[in-house]
C-alpha cells in the first residue's frame, strides 16, 4: 500500500511540497518584470485576496503588471509606482478595465515571437545533435562512410541546412532583443 496514494488510488502530493500562493506568485512575477525585490506583506496579501474574491482573475492581475510595466518603465517618475501597493490598490479596477496600449500589445507579440524562435532553435539543436550522432554511428561501422555513402551524404546535407537554420534563428533572436 503506497502512502502517497489517496483513497481513489491516485497519487497525491507529499505534505512536504509547498505551492506558492497566487499572491506570492504575483509579487514574484512583478519582481521579475521590473527588477525589483518586493516582499509579500499582509496588506498586499489581503488586497490580492480581496480582488480574487471579487471576481478578478490571476490573469487579470498579470495583465495589469505587464501593461503597467511597459507603460511606466520608461518614466523615472512612474517607475516608482510599479509596486504591489499601487498595482493592486484602489485603482486596480481602472487598470484592469483599460484597453491594452499599442506598445504593450507590440511588446507581448515580440515576446511571443521570441518564445517561438527559442523553441524552434531548441528543436533545431536537438535535430542537429541527432544528425551528428547518426553520422558518428555510420563512421563507427566496419564499412565506415564508404559502406553507407548515400545515407551519410544525406545526413551531411541535413546537417548543413540545420546549422544554417540555427544561425538564422540566432540572428533573428539577437535582432529582437
Amino acid at each position: 500500500d503506497n502512502e502517497n496514494e489517496n483513497e481513489n488510488g491516485n497519487e497525491s502530493v507529499p505534505d512536504s511540497v509547498v505551492f506558492p500562493s497566487p499572491s506570492s506568485s504575483l509579487v514574484s512575477y512583478l519582481n521579475e518584470k521590473t527588477g525589483s525585490s518586493y516582499r509579500l506583506t499582509a496588506k498586499v496579501q489581503e488586497r490580492i485576496d480581496s480582488l480574487l474574491s471579487s471576481g478578478y482573475s490571476y490573469e487579470d492581475m498579470v495583465r495589469v503588471i505587464d501593461t503597467k510595466a511597459v507603460e511606466w518603465s520608461g518614466s523615472e517618475k512612474m517607475r516608482a509606482y510599479l509596486r504591489p501597493s499601487t498595482l493592486f490598490g484602489d485603482k486596480f479596477e481602472e487598470y484592469a478595465s483599460a484597453p491594452i496600449p499599442i506598445e504593450v500589445e507590440r511588446e507581448q507579440k515580440r515576446q511571443e515571437s521570441v518564445a517561438v524562435l527559442k523553441a524552434r532553435k531548441k528543436e533545431a539543436e536537438e535535430l542537429l545533435a541527432g544528425i551528428e550522432k547518426a553520422m558518428r554511428d555510420i563512421e563507427a561501422t566496419p564499412e565506415g562512410i564508404r559502406g553507407h555513402w548515400n545515407r551519410y551524404e544525406a545526413l551531411a546535407d541535413d546537417k548543413i541546412l540545420t546549422e544554417q537554420e540555427i544561425r538564422t534563428i540566432t540572428e533573428r533572436l539577437e535582432g529582437s532583443q
